[in-house]
């Protein structure tokens, strides 16, 4: 199923929505028609919800692939920080097992990952307060893991 994507413009927030089997092409198709949108905002904090998510359906190549385009598209540069809200079991599991990937390819690229989505305002707050304009894009594989919500 395609995973659709809402803008909240004034609050800087792209909350993603995937469903059902998330593949490999579907999270690539996403982040190209994310970079289309016209004046996409600076400083974006991308919410992605595990929660209706039956299956990840990805090999270590598509995870990679899906790293990469992240930033070929320029959604690195745009798109300050992402929040994986896992919502149950499955969906937490899913979002840490990207995020691990995520932070050794693109360790200065915020990711928190939270199971509920009541914990989205504490952690957009935490995420700008840290925030001071810089970008990884050039420094793929530097830095320090760091941690999660």
């Amino acid at each position: 199923m395609p995973l659709s994507f809402s803008m909240d413009r004034e609050a800087r927030l792209l909350w993603a929505m995937p469903e059902g089997e998330l593949t490999t092409r579907e999270t690539l198709d996403y982040f190209a028609q994310v970079a289309a949108v016209p004046d996409l905002p600076n400083d974006m904090i991308e919410i992605v919800d595990f929660s209706r998510v039956t299956n990840l359906v990805s090999s270590y190549t598509g995870a990679v692939q899906i790293t990469q385009s992240y930033w070929s598209v320029g959604l690195g540069d745009r798109i300050i920080a992402t929040v994986f809200v896992g919502g149950s079991d499955l969906g937490l599991d899913m979002a840490r097992m990207i995020q691990g990937l995520h932070q050794l390819r693109r360790p200065k690229h915020p990711l928190r990952v939270t199971r509920s989505i009541a914990d989205i305002d504490a952690i957009v707050a935490e995420l700008r307060a840290n925030h001071h304009g810089q970008s990884d894009a050039a420094t793929p594989n530097e830095g320090d893991a760091g941690g999660d919500e």
